[in-house]
């Protein structure tokens, strides 16, 4: 996919298509939340909304600053990142919310597909922690997401890659969505219950309040101190993989973060977090993620690559 330059689009940057389509959909995760909330018998504390609306705000100023500035890679990390703070907080609570559904636990099918291949995540994960040469890289990978996302807010933004950024946004909101579906009919313990070894410190945080949003022994709904709930599909695989594809179209940085992110892949077995089916179904929403969002380029840009605006 070819870049734009940010500077061709200034005057719709702040109307554009794409930034409306994606207001729609946070509008549309904060409605959820506040729907889930109030049907299932939650609650969130409302000084929560402060943080990330004031993030939001001074993110939002910032840009609006260096837009007029004509700092237009700068504008366009801003924007990504005021999208994704607000985004993120209303999912996190969407994915609370979803738990307390409390449909029945599909580990047992999971595995079964697991072990009809021949895979066990518990041996997997055993002999990976016998060799620290393995266990130690790939268990530091699994936790870079996170960082690779702010790296490809910023790389993008300042490279100029308007269409690579906004289309990697839009990959994640939809696909993280997506996730939140799938969790309610698909929610499931993980490997270590269904095999019976250790749960870490972190795996252990997420068995505790993954049930007791089941029991509804907790009711509170926060971004603050939360756990990822999602075992399938693994959005570790489907977040990695948008990763890397993002980074597509960066000479200096394609490589580098392709072998990253096989590392987070194999790294969802490894840890023990994944079955490898919660792998393929994450990989399948990845792909299908960026299909969609390809799709959506005509409708989102002009012939000439420019961002549409909303009023056309």
């Amino acid at each position: 996919m070819s870049s734009v330059s940010i500077s061709s689009a200034t005057r719709t940057l702040p109307v554009s298509r794409d930034a409306a389509f994606k207001g729609v959909l946070i509008l549309a995760t904060f409605v959820f939340d506040v729907v889930l909330i109030a049907s299932l018998g939650l609650w969130f504390p409302l000084d929560d909304l402060i943080r990330p609306l004031l993030t939001a705000t001074v993110l939002s100023g910032v840009g609006l600053w260096y837009l007029r500035r004509q700092e237009h890679g700068f504008v366009m990390c801003l924007l990504s990142l005021t999208q994704l703070v607000l985004f993120t907080s209303a999912y996190t609570v969407l994915m609370y919310a979803v738990a307390a559904v409390n449909m029945p636990l599909v580990d047992p099918y999971l595995a079964g597909f697991d072990q009809m291949l021949g895979i066990r995540v518990d041996r997997i994960a055993e002999w990976t922690a016998r060799i620290p040469m393995l266990s130690v890289p790939l268990g530091i990978a699994y936790d870079t997401v996170m960082l690779q996302t702010a790296a490809a807010v910023v790389v993008l933004g300042f490279a100029n890659r308007r269409r690579e950024l906004e289309g990697f946004v839009l990959q994640f909101m939809l696909t993280t969505l997506t996730c939140a579906v799938l969790f309610v009919l698909l929610p499931a313990d993980g490997p270590f219950i269904t095999y019976d070894y250790a749960p870490n410190e972190a795996q252990q945080r997420f068995l505790h309040d993954f049930h007791e949003m089941r029991s509804q022994q907790r009711t509170l709904v926060t971004w603050r101190d939360a756990e990822g709930l999602i075992t399938c599909p693994s959005f570790h695989t489907t977040w990695a993989i948008l990763l890397a594809w993002a980074f597509r179209g960066v000479r200096y940085a394609r490589w580098p973060m392709l072998l990253l992110n096989v590392l987070v892949v194999a790294s969802t077995m490894t840890t023990g977090w994944h079955y490898f089916s919660d792998v393929v179904s994450g990989a399948l929403l990845a792909v299908v993620g960026i299909v969609v969002v390809n799709r959506l380029q005509p409708w989102l840009y002009d012939e000439d690559n420019r961002p549409r605006p909303m009023s056309v």
